[in-house]
């Protein structure tokens, strides 16, 4: 199926894509990560332009959610209290730190998981 045009869109765009940066995205960013720190480690990496990098990719990320939010706010039918929006803004300057990496560790286990490295039950008994 995958890669053959007689799947039409499914075959020839949707399961390569899911394929390629659904399923790889958390390993390909766990090795860069890898990398990036044994780059440090050896002093090949400028350390000053990876922190002005990570400033610059967090500061668009809680940009990119705020607008996000503001948009859902000022065209939705709902009428929103300031104390919503101010929480809603604020996780979304803040999922930076913690729905992107707790996403990629719950991938992570998943894809370990099937390769068979997860825990196992015990179909007999039900137990784990």
């Amino acid at each position: 199926m995958i890669g053959n045009p007689a799947y039409g869109w499914m075959g020839m765009v949707s399961i390569p894509y899911f394929i390629l940066v659904e399923l790889m995205g958390p390993v390909l960013e766990i090795g860069a990560l890898l990398l990036l720190i044994s780059g440090m480690w050896l002093q090949i990496v400028d350390v000053k332009l990876c922190l002005v990098l990570a400033l610059l990719l967090v500061l668009y990320n809680s940009l990119l959610s705020a607008c996000a939010v503001m948009f859902e706010v000022w065209f939705s039918r709902r009428a929103y209290t300031f104390r919503e929006v101010t929480r809603l803004l604020l996780y979304a300057c803040s999922e930076t730190f913690w729905s992107r990496p707790m996403n990629n560790v719950f991938r992570i286990y998943g894809l370990l998981q099937v390769v068979g490295y997860g825990k196992k039950k015990d179909h007999k008994n039900g137990q784990g």
